[in-house]
């Protein structure tokens, strides 16, 4: 056939084939990286008669739109003319007339996530991990046990993001994100830079000088490939950096002289993330965060309680986002009620559009002090959020990517607004009510139901 790698993915396919276990190809937008991975794969996969092999992208939109309508069926075309595999359009998969299978599926989805990650695989390829956190990256890894001739291998491609993200601590820095420490095996771990210029033959003439019109920043992540100081279109990037700069992330001490406030964001098939707060003077504490999915109310009600029997925790208002108060139609009950049922006291928070939460949040950033260890989850999730990068205009837009690190970005923001709405103006020492109850007596009987009982 007349198709030709060029001379970059010439020597990426040279670093994949290598005796590096895990590999990482990064660069600019557009440069082949999921060209020639995919390609890769396919030929481990006739060279290996029954293996099995799988794609993941973090959403099923992106999975689609982009890997399994456009770079498969180039790959298929360009690099395997007369092969024509079983192809399945609705479970998303690839099989062989040699009983292999190539596998596509999607990470947000934890139902379905669980059900694939349920086999075992020759190899598995992590496509854009700017969008994967490395939890699920060490939950993948397990996976990759499949016994025959081939070497497992993990793929791994993105247009880099910032040097806060795992990805660059792993395979540049050669650390263990999670404590800094190095790896074990350095050698196993391999990357190469692609970018553009190398690939100009199956680019559009203009394609370089749409790119060099972009921001710096974005000319550094799509043209250049370069691992900038922040997150590309990072929400907290610079106030991340000066919590850093200042000292504001290091080890917190619980005071018992004030209560902790927790702080949702909700969900059953998603994420439900947790932020535990604590107000002492203008400081805002984050003491503690937790984030898990696919779990009932009852399962986050026995976390509060072995955090305060492990730590001492003194429970005040849970705040929930205003979904909180919807009504469920299998139990008649919504989840306000659900929390109330175990002795909490709860607040639901108006509906606030998100970007004013966003300002909120960094307009109290000055002000934040995160628990080096105990958020450390959150700390990843605020460094990685950032706003949707629109393909056709080549911008980023002024909405938050919807991905693994907003479940713990909304906590945060949910905390800002309680923190502003409920908790940072001074209450007045008597308020009479009509029926002669005071304020006060209100707040005695409100702080009774939050000593937890029995929990």
């Amino acid at each position: 056939m007349d198709f030709a790698l060029t001379a970059i993915q010439k020597k990426a396919r040279g670093v994949l084939n290598s005796a590096a276990k895990f590999i990482l190809l990064f660069g600019g937008s557009r440069s082949g990286k999921t060209f020639v991975i995919l390609r890769n794969i396919l030929i481990r996969a006739l060279k290996e008669p029954f293996s099995r092999h799988i794609v993941f992208r973090q959403t099923r939109k992106s999975l689609k739109e982009s890997v399994w309508l456009d770079t498969l069926p180039k790959v298929l075309r360009l690099c395997f003319g007369g092969i024509e595999p079983y192809q399945n359009d609705q479970e998303l998969y690839l099989r062989f007339d040699n009983g292999s299978e190539v596998w596509f599926s999607y990470l947000d989805d934890n139902r379905n996530s669980d059900a694939i990650l349920g086999k075992e695989y020759n190899t598995i390829f992590l496509n854009e991990i700017s969008e994967i956190s490395f939890a699920m990256f060490n939950k993948v890894l397990t996976r990759l046990s499949l016994k025959n001739g081939l070497k497992n291998k993990l793929y791994c491609d993105c247009n880099p993001p910032g040097r806060w993200h795992w990805a660059y601590k792993v395979w540049i820095e050669k650390q263990n994100p999670a404590d800094k420490t190095p790896l074990a095996r350095p050698q196993d771990y391999a990357s190469c830079l692609l970018n553009p210029k190398d690939n100009l033959q199956n680019l559009p003439e203009d394609y370089l000088t749409v790119l060099q019109g972009l921001s710096e920043e974005e000319r550094n992540r799509f043209l250049l490939g370069v691992w900038s100081e922040g997150i590309a279109g990072g929400i907290y990037t610079k106030e991340m950096g000066l919590a850093e700069q200042q000292g504001r992330i290091k080890k917190l001490e619980y005071d018992p002289r004030f209560r902790v406030y927790t702080f949702w964001d909700l969900g059953i098939d998603d994420s439900t993330a947790i932020v535990f707060a604590q107000f002492v003077g203008k400081e805002i504490r984050l003491l503690d965060y937790y984030a898990n999915n696919n779990e009932g109310m009852d399962h986050y009600v026995d976390v509060l309680r072995q955090k305060r029997e492990e730590f001492g925790y003194s429970y005040g208002t849970l705040f929930i986002p205003h979904d909180g108060a919807n009504r469920e139609w299998i139990t008649g009950r919504n989840r306000r009620q659900a929390l109330e049922a175990k002795g909490f006291t709860v607040e639901v928070l108006p509906a606030d559009r998100v970007a004013d939460g966003i300002n909120g949040a960094k307009m109290l950033f000055e002000n934040i002090f995160f628990d080096a260890d105990k958020t450390q989850d959150l700390l990843e999730c605020l460094r990685n959020y950032q706003r949707k990068y629109d393909a056709n205009k080549m911008i980023f837009s002024k909405e938050p990517l919807h991905n693994w690190a907003s479940h713990g970005a909304d906590a945060f923001r949910y905390m800002a607004q309680g923190y502003s709405r409920y908790l940072a103006k001074p209450v007045p020492q008597q308020i009479t009510r009509p029926e002669g109850i005071t304020f006060n007596d209100v707040r005695k009987h409100l702080r009774r139901r939050t000593d937890l009982g029995k929990y």
